[in-house]
């Protein structure tokens, strides 16, 4: 083979090796932990059925030692990892203490959390999660924006919306009262609204007014309560924080992962296919 077409067939390789086996992860302060030192969470993998979650110890990504931060400033950065000596025991723990180790001398991009999001069992970390990659071939970060947008929210459709998303559940003013609230536009509040250039907003909801389960003990409902917001609208779910967002297969439709936080409940949740794909990566505490 000449010299030149063994250079062609070895970077084709290469771009197909770039290409294979898609993995999300994320840099974090993993909750709970005594060691200030921010870790490397493995969450998602994408194979051709689609994407899945790394949540067993046979798909422990102990092999990744390159991963490339994405949405980060101008410029994609790149940290190594070294994986643990042993996996997590017992098995149940494995979602919530499976860690990569970041190695000596990575630089770790400084995202603070002055808000003090991304709270969980314990108290919200330092900075914010970063998205990283290893393998695939992610387009840069959907472009997204949190001004305002050029056509106010319709407040009839999200009013609609949130009421779906409720089904039989209704809300009471207390726990003592056990009178339905008639739900009006005037009782949202619109908590964070993200544009994309697709034309989806991914809008969260919350109320004016402090509102309990009708007859539960549970007492408030989660909010926010997240929709995908276009012609129409899909319920992404409730409790969540937005980490951020890329074409991380390059197959031209984003994912999308947030933060979700639930009782005795921590992790992430992805959503691709133009939100009809969901793939939970959470774990218990007991």
């Amino acid at each position: 083979m000449h010299r030149s077409q063994l250079l062609v067939f070895l970077l084709g390789l290469c771009g197909a090796a770039a290409l294979a086996r898609p993995l999300v992860a994320v840099l974090e302060h993993p909750q709970c932990s005594k060691n200030p030192d921010r870790a490397v969470r493995p969450l998602f993998e994408r194979s051709e059925s689609g994407w899945t979650a790394l949540t067993d110890p046979s798909q422990a990504a102990s092999g990744v030692a390159v991963w490339r931060a994405i949405g980060v400033g101008t410029k994609a950065s790149t940290l190594r990892t070294i994986p643990p000596a042993t996996l997590p025991e017992p098995s149940w723990t494995y979602p919530r203490d499976y860690l990569l180790a970041v190695a000596a001398g990575s630089p770790l991009p400084e995202t603070p959390n002055p808000t003090e999001e991304f709270a969980g069992w314990c108290e919200a970390p330092k900075n914010r999660p970063i998205l990283l990659l290893s393998g695939g071939s992610a387009s840069a970060p959907l472009a997204l924006s949190r001004s305002s947008p050029q056509r106010p929210p319709n407040k009839r459709l999200l009013l609609k919306a949130f009421r779906d998303s409720l089904g039989t559940t209704k809300l009471c003013l207390s726990d003592q009262d056990s009178r339905p609230v008639t739900l009006t536009e005037n009782d949202l509040v619109i908590a964070d609204r993200l544009q994309f250039p697709s034309g989806v907003a991914l809008t969260a909801i919350s109320l004016k007014r402090n509102m309990t389960e009708c007859g539960s003990e549970l007492g408030g409902t989660e909010l926010p309560r997240w929709f995908a917001v276009s012609k129409a609208s899909k319920y992404l779910g409730a409790a969540l924080t937005f980490v951020g967002a890329a074409d991380f297969d390059a197959d031209g439709s984003g994912e999308y992962v947030f933060w979700y936080s639930g009782y005795n409940e921590d992790g992430y949740i992805l959503f691709a296919k133009d939100f009809a794909e969901k793939v939970r990566f959470t774990w218990k505490y007991h």
